[in-house]
């Protein structure tokens, strides 16, 4: 990843993470040496150091989550990981409307250089649907399958295990022809 896109990166996590409300994790810069230069001064040698940017914090998955991670790829992974990162809130629950999708697509921007479309991200979200990763709780509102998410206590996630189980399923019936 260029230094430039590490940038964009970090900055794009603090206004994320102030945008959803979420504890600010520290943002520290951490000087790694390149190389050594050669100076004009005969046997004097200069380090080179490049300024990275690192976050101190972590995302919160348990080993259940390990086998849907295998199983998915590409933006829907990407999309799982934002959603766990940024947009949970109690209870597993997050919201999806066209901002959190906005910020997706910046987020992902800042990483790769590329945007996807608003189709790409919300067919992430019907395909996380799919493989039971989230279940749609009420119109904008999804549940995050809380035996992927490790940022609970034993007794919440097996009420959010109950809370979970009780939302119906939503997937269209197919007539066969």
């Amino acid at each position: 990843m260029k230094t430039i896109r590490l940038k964009e990166f970090v900055d794009m996590h603090k206004l994320l993470r102030k945008e959803y409300n979420l504890p600010t994790g520290k943002v520290y810069g951490e000087k790694i040496m390149d190389g050594v230069s050669t100076s004009l001064i005969e046997g004097l040698n200069t380090p080179i150091y490049s300024k990275y940017l690192l976050i101190d914090g972590s995302l919160k998955l348990s080993f259940l989550a390990i086998p849907f991670l295998f199983k998915i790829d590409g933006h829907d992974k990407n999309f799982l990981l934002f959603v766990m990162a940024y947009c949970i809130k109690e209870n597993c629950i997050f919201e999806w409307n066209r901002l959190v999708a906005k910020h997706y697509a910046d987020l992902y921007l800042a990483v790769t250089g590329e945007e996807p479309s608003y189709g790409v991200v919300r067919q992430s979200l019907y395909s996380l649907r799919d493989h039971n990763v989230i279940k749609l709780k009420e119109r904008g509102v999804y549940m995050l399958n809380p035996i992927l998410y490790a940022g609970s206590s034993q007794y919440n996630r097996k009420e959010q295990m109950k809370a979970y189980v009780k939302i119906k399923t939503n997937k269209s019936k197919t007539t066969s022809a």
